[in-house]
């Protein structure tokens, strides 16, 4: 604030002493500069005041006595005292505080997300990947090996019904019905991949659609406890 030290709020009479302050002729103009200041601001240094009082009351005499009163000035005015600084935080703090809002953020998270339930996690997995548990390997190895098993006997049956003098062909035709029965059943691992089934379908329309806000009705009804009462009040039997 200009001019420093202790300031004081400004009441009507103290903006009436810094106006005639500031018009007086006979004040030094430092001090003229001064209360045209403090005039535009809520509160002015007490000093500013205390001089402009002594100023204008410097010509007085027992035929003109004082103009303006110090204490009527002060009267009704309170300390502005300066807004405290900022604190400020060195850089191990800044760091700090980041840190810990990480960590809340997680704690946030973890807690929007803990519906998912390990379970259906797994459940999920299983449906993702149809080679996700032993038995569905065991399944596929055995159906590996029986339709491998078919085609080739079917192709090397094919093949000596058709050249039955000739061995070559058999065995070729073998090694054929192995590489279709292997093609076949790739194909249709890849289908089931690609295109899900009905029972995976359902399974991501139950665990994947958003679960209802709280305090959302059940039905249209209302809410949980009240669909479970029936009329007059008795409890719905299970």
């Amino acid at each position: 604030m200009a001019g420093g030290g202790v300031a004081v709020t400004l009441t009507e009479y103290a903006r009436k002493v810094l106006d005639a302050a500031a018009s007086d002729e006979g004040v030094p103009e430092e001090l003229r500069a001064r209360a045209r200041a403090a005039l535009g601001a809520p509160a002015a240094p007490w000093t500013v005041l205390r001089d402009s009082v002594l100023a204008l009351n410097a010509s007085c005499t027992e035929d003109a006595p004082a103009r303006y009163s110090l204490a009527d000035a002060l009267a009704g005015s309170a300390l502005a005292l300066p807004s405290p600084p900022a604190p400020t935080r060195s850089a191990a703090a800044e760091a700090r505080i980041r840190a810990l809002k990480r960590a809340q953020e997680d704690r946030e998270y973890a807690a929007m997300v803990a519906d998912v339930t390990a379970a259906e996690r797994r459940a999920k997995e299983k449906f993702e990947d149809p080679l996700s548990s032993f038995q569905n390997q065991l399944s596929f190895g055995v159906n590996l090996m029986v339709s491998v098993g078919c085609f080739a006997g079917l192709g090397y049956y094919a093949a000596r019904h058709v050249s039955p003098d000739n061995p070559g062909h058999h065995a070729l035709a073998a090694v054929g019905g192995i590489v279709l029965a292997l093609l076949v059943d790739v194909t249709a691992l890849i289908l089931r991949q690609v295109y899900p089934s009905e029972a995976r379908e359902a399974f991501r329309r139950k665990y994947e659609t958003p679960p209802p806000r709280r305090g959302e009705s059940v039905a249209a009804g209302g809410t949980a406890e009240e669909s479970a009462v029936g009329p007059g009040g008795k409890q719905k039997e299970e």
